[in-house]
């Protein structure tokens, strides 16, 4: 299904003005009063008939204090959310940032604008535009620059992560012991995902016992010889399926990290969904029954694995 397509004054709002708002303090509201206050009252005089000598000569001997002060006083007033939204994020708000500075500017425009035209004459107002878009070029240009470096610093990282990956003698042993009960396409089961945890490994072994008692009580003496044999290899089987789900949940913690890299735009998510996705999903997928049961101990366990390979990753056939 086709994504509907959001017009600037939408993306705006809903991005950029709505968390704006939400963060914003009661000095912030203050300021942005104070600007709307005196963008109105500046406009109100430069409309002025010029008859009424006492107000139209006030305002031509202090617009620029209006106008400006109008618009250092709506800068003021961004300042409080964009650093409110930082301190809740724990990051820096870029698409809130970067809306603040369009409207910063596009406001000192339209205010240079009517300040620089007081007097009727357009030249002053030609040379700041010429000024601006050529500080704007030169912004473009930086931020371009700034965004591919960040994109090759994803790809190396990303790149580095997988080859090591490949050449980890630990990550290669985790990787074999859990395909030699647990490879992949073969689901854990709910009985065996109990193995994991110390108190499930325990409980079977006491299943066990208390099974051998039962049937050493009803078998013949020449017989319990091989109960007890298959005894200490129920067990031991036991401890292998447990020694198999730790290299499991040491595989899907890699997992975990790669897509907690991916979500928070650190790993290069193209690269890794071209190499990864039949192994991620098919690790998901098989390890239904284990997330479920880890999920009774720990609520928030995997969430970036459920959130990118089992939202997206699985619903998607490449």
């Amino acid at each position: 299904m086709e994504r509907k397509k959001d017009n600037v004054v939408a993306m705006g709002w809903r991005h950029v003005i709505c968390p704006a708002a939400g963060a914003a303090d009661p000095l912030s509201w203050i300021l942005f009063i104070a600007f709307l206050v005196v963008f109105v009252v500046g406009a109100v005089f430069r409309i002025q008939d010029a008859a009424d000598g006492s107000v139209h000569n006030f305002y031509m001997q202090h617009y620029g204090m209006f106008w400006y002060g109008a618009w250092f006083l709506f800068v003021l007033a961004t300042v409080g959310p964009v650093i409110n939204l930082t301190r809740e994020r724990n990051d820096v708000p870029l698409v809130v940032l970067i809306g603040f500075g369009i409207f910063d500017l596009l406001i000192f425009l339209v205010i240079s604008a009517l300040a620089l035209t007081q007097d009727n004459s357009v030249a002053p107002a030609t040379a700041l535009l010429a000024s601006v878009c050529a500080a704007g070029m030169v912004g473009i240009g930086w931020i371009v620059q700034q965004q591919s470096s960040a994109k090759a610093a994803r790809r190396t990282h990303t790149f580095n992560i997988l080859m090591q990956s490949r050449l980890s003698a630990e990550f290669q042993k985790k990787v074999s012991e859990r395909a030699k009960f647990y490879p992949s396409g073969v689901k854990v089961s709910e009985e065996d995902a109990k193995l994991y945890w110390k108190a499930g490994l325990q409980e079977r072994k006491d299943e066990l016992d208390k099974k051998f008692e039962i049937d050493k009580q009803r078998s013949l003496p020449e017989a319990i010889p091989q109960l007890e044999r298959e005894l200490e290899e129920a067990k031991a089987l036991a401890d292998e399926k447990n020694t198999a789900l730790k290299g499991l949940i040491y595989i899907m913690n890699f997992y975990e990290f790669i897509c907690a890299g991916i979500l928070l735009r650190e790993l290069d998510e193209a690269m890794l969904k071209e190499t990864l996705l039949d192994i991620a999903v098919s690790l998901y997928e098989d390890t239904t029954n284990f997330r479920a049961l880890a999920r009774e101990h720990q609520p928030a366990v995997f969430c970036n694995l459920e959130r990118l390979v089992g939202l997206q990753w699985s619903k998607s056939p490449c």
